[in-house]
Parts: structure tokens; C-alpha cells; sequence
């Protein structure tokens, strides 16, 4: 600590300071295991230390036993990723899923549904999906994993528009490596050659992408409106750059952090917070989904402050496309709408 301390500091040049900082990350060892005897895996260690330090901004890391297993754990879900994206047999399992997005003002009507990654290794050990974008961003399959997930989804999509002629949108997480100038040609060749029509396609910007270039971003996320697809940015209020995002990207719809939701039903200023987010929003006449309602009271409040669709546990939790299709179905049903067949029933079924 001593030595990072003293090592920090403000250079001044002329009129101009700059901050020097110091990141550091050291492996204490432990003497009764035969392995830190051994200088180069004491090496590796501080150096995984020191990635913790960058990671977190913080000037000092030290490795420990849980921090290990996470390298170790990254490292298995990053060979077997490697081998799925080439085809090659692999103990990781991806798929995706739906969350149904309801209309507050419609009895929970059916709005749309955002598409969720799942993922598994071979012995039941869930990846979190966050988890799994980040390996892919850092170790330069961020453009492979993109491609999967889009013709995963024109596979399966296919089959919500062509046959139950589904009139709601996918929201569509777009991972920083997929956001370049072969974005609209790949929605394109995919989910569109699959039968369904852009605008049933809402693309979602994550807020926590610092690193976006809005120069680079823009352009392709107007080609991409101009075939006919919506913008949502997707964790509102979670970044750094929420009011920039909302005014260069025109986006259509605002998704609003669980984190702003919890509580709203026993906190006041929890909830004006909310408000003052939901009021934003409706003056730049964007529509907004609450994310995380679960329960009956937050969906009230929500409802009550103008909220447009809302999203979470207490309207429906993430299901396969099986379920969501017979969810569809019920629908349709319960609305008399012509369309229902026997063979729609039987395929949903």
C-alpha cells in the first residue's frame, strides 16, 4: 500500500496536471501448498490480481482462493466456447428465451417479448449471461457470439411469425462487437430472411457500453430504423451517459433499470424518483418499459406515473419458445381473434 500510495500523484507541466496512478496485484502465496513454491504460477497469480485492479479501478489487488476459481471458471467457459463457435463437440450449452414485455393499460396484453441467452455447462453449471458476453468481448468472440444469437433467433422466430403471425416485437441485445457496418446486412440475412418483418425487431443498446463510438454507432443504427427497426436503450439510469444517449441515437423506447423499481412501494422518494424518470422520457416521446415489476403494487405505481409496457416477474417470467408460443395461443384465444387453428393449437402445444 505503502509503495502504490507513493507512487500516486499529480504531474504538473506548465499549467497542465496529470494524474499518475498505480495499479498493482500481488499473490501473498501460501507455504504449505507444494504449487506456490513455484515462482511462475505465483507470477500468473499477482498478474490475474493485477487484471482485478484494472477491472475494478482500484490501485491494489490481492489474489485469493475465489479469485482464482473465477479465472479458472473463465477460462473453462472460454475453450468451450471457442469450440462451439467452430462447430467442434463442447461441453457448454447455449439457447435462448422470452420474456414476455406487457401493455399496462391492456390487462397485461401481450406486447412483445425480450430474447434472454441461457447457458449451461455440461454438469448443470449456469454461465451468466453477462458473464459469458464479457469472455466473448475480450477474447475477440464478441462478432462470432453475435452472429449465432441472430440466426439462433431467425430459427426460432420463424416460427412465432411465419405460423402464429405474432403482431408484437423482439427486443434484441446488440453486444458491442455486433454494432458495425455489417449489422443491418446480418439482421438482413437472418431474423428478416426468416420471415419477419423489421419492424417486429427492437435492437437494445446496453447504457453500460462506455466505450461506444457514437461517430461509428450512429450511422449503422439509422440504417438499421431505416429497414424498419425500432431503438431501445436498454438499463437506463445505470451509466454515464443516459440524457447523450437519448439525444444522438433517437431511440424509440427507454427501458428503465430494475434498480429504480425496487422499493418504489414503501419508499416515496424511491418512487418520485421513478416519476421524474417516467416524466423525462414522456417529454422526449419516447416509450418506456419497467423493467422488474414484481409485484402488484409496483405495477399500480408504475401504471400511475404513465408507464408504457412493463417487464418482470409479476406479469411473466423468461420461458422457452414452446411456452411462449401456447402463452400466444391463450391469447389469441381469450380475444376471439379469427386466426386460431387447430394446427396453431397443435403446434404450440
Amino acid at each position: 500500500a505503502d509503495i502504490v500510495d507513493s507512487s500516486s500523484f499529480d504531474w504538473h507541466v506548465g499549467h497542465t496536471s496529470v494524474p499518475i496512478r498505480v495499479a498493482a496485484g500481488s499473490d501473498p502465496g501460501d507455504p504449505k501448498s507444494e504449487q506456490n513454491r513455484n515462482w511462475q504460477t505465483r507470477h500468473r497469480n499477482a498478474l490475474r490480481a493485477l487484471n482485478q485492479s484494472l477491472r475494478h479501478e482500484t490501485d491494489f489487488w490481492i489474489s485469493n482462493t475465489h479469485l482464482l476459481e473465477k479465472f479458472d471458471f473463465r477460462a473453462q467457459v472460454l475453450r468451450e466456447l471457442v469450440r462451439f463457435f467452430r462447430g467442434e463437440p463442447t461441453k457448454i450449452n447455449l439457447s435462448i428465451v422470452y420474456q414476455p414485455i406487457v401493455q399496462v393499460t391492456k390487462g397485461k396484453t401481450i406486447a412483445g417479448a425480450e430474447v434472454l441467452l441461457r447457458a449451461k455447462l455440461y454438469d448443470d453449471t449456469p454461465v451468466a449471461p453477462n458473464i459469458l458476453v464479457d469472455i466473448c468481448e475480450a477474447n475477440g468472440l464478441g462478432k462470432k457470439f453475435g452472429e449465432w444469437l441472430f440466426q439462433k433467433i431467425g430459427n426460432e422466430a420463424s416460427q412465432l411469425f411465419s405460423v402464429l403471425r405474432f403482431q408484437g416485437f423482439l427486443s434484441i441485445n446488440l453486444n458491442p462487437s455486433i454494432i458495425d457496418g455489417a449489422l443491418p446486412a446480418l439482421l438482413k440475412e437472418t431474423i428478416v430472411a426468416a420471415g419477419v418483418e423489421p419492424k417486429h425487431i427492437c435492437l437494445e443498446i446496453t447504457e453500460d457500453n462506455a466505450a461506444l463510438d457514437f461517430d461509428k454507432t450512429i450511422p449503422v443504427i439509422e440504417q438499421c430504423r431505416a429497414m424498419g427497426a425500432t431503438i431501445a436503450l436498454d438499463d437506463f439510469g445505470t451509466g454515464y451517459s443516459s440524457l447523450e444517449y437519448l439525444q444522438q441515437l433517437r431511440l424509440d423506447k427507454l427501458k428503465v433499470d430494475r434498480s429504480f423499481v425496487n422499493d418504489i412501494e414503501t419508499s416515496p422518494s424511491r418512487s418520485q424518483f421513478l416519476k421524474g424518470i417516467l416524466d423525462i422520457a414522456h417529454q422526449m416521446g419516447v416509450d418506456t418499459v419497467v423493467e422488474g415489476i414484481e409485484n402488484q403494487q409496483q405495477w399500480t405505481i408504475v401504471a400511475e406515473y404513465g408507464a408504457t409496457l412493463i417487464q418482470g416477474y409479476y406479469a411473466h417470467k423468461p420461458m422457452d419458445l414452446a411456452d411462449f408460443l401456447s402463452l400466444l395461443v391463450d391469447q389469441l384465444i381469450k380475444t376471439e381473434k379469427p386466426l386460431i387453428t387447430s394446427n396453431i393449437k397443435t403446434f404450440a402445444r
